[in-house]
């Protein structure tokens, strides 16, 4: 059956008419909330509708271009990218962390990124003789971008304090769809930019010049205990 035309078939059980409903009502929170977050789209977005035919599709309709707008204006979640099902979209806002993901093999990475990661990870006694505290000082005093070394380091060490940088393959948050969780991933998501921002320019810094990386090192031996 063609995919479009199934989507106005009635259920013919109570478990597929009892996923049918929870997929509409999930549906009409994303509207709500769409409603909420872009009251403007949402007045030329229902604008033309015909509310005496208003039905299941045409809610889903609405429901695509609220996912387009968060998109666009408050946090990625890739949804023109993957495939989704429907009832994953309407079950939980989806999340991809935007991490360093060191768990790869240190083989995968290069440059600049590489560097910092050997820093951090060699037998991973560098880092735990480094005083933090130490380390984030001597970056507040110290001229950009050299001053991004603690910030990217945290990217590194997952110690952020965003769920976009801090979460990853073996630790994954799932945020249902609420005001609340999408006031706070898109706040995070400002923040995590920052960090972002900071972590590629000192990469780009570092390979600018093969004598940025003994400039680190130096700067990284004066925070060791």
């Amino acid at each position: 059956m063609d995919v479009t035309l199934s989507r106005y078939v009635l259920p013919r059980s109570v478990k597929e008419a009892t996923i049918y409903l929870e997929n509409f009502a999930g549906t009409i929170q994303l509207l709500a909330l769409f409603r909420e977050f872009f009251p403007i789209d949402w007045q030329a977005a229902t604008a033309s509708f015909n509310k005496i035919n208003f039905g299941h599709e045409q809610c889903w309709e609405l429901a695509e271009k609220f996912l387009e707008l968060v998109e666009r204006e408050l946090f990625p979640i890739n949804y023109n990218r993957f495939d989704y099902e429907r009832e994953e979209v309407v079950d939980a806002i989806p999340f991809f962390p935007q991490d360093f993901d060191y768990f790869d093999d240190i083989e995968d990475f290069v440059g600049g990124s590489r560097f910092l990661l050997e820093l951090y990870t060699r037998n991973f006694e560098n880092s735990s003789q480094i005083d933090w505290d130490k380390l984030q000082a001597l970056c507040e005093a110290t001229p950009d971008p050299l001053s991004y070394l603690y910030d990217a380091m945290s990217v590194i060490d997952h110690s952020t304090g965003t769920y976009w940088l801090d979460c990853h393959r073996e630790w994954i948050e799932i945020f249902p769809w609420t005001s609340e969780a999408i006031i706070l991933l898109r706040d995070q998501w400002k923040e995590a930019q920052q960090f972002i921002f900071k972590f590629n320019s000192l990469i780009n810094w570092l390979e600018e010049n093969p004598s940025h990386q003994t400039e680190i090192i130096t700067f990284w031996n004066q925070a060791r205990i």
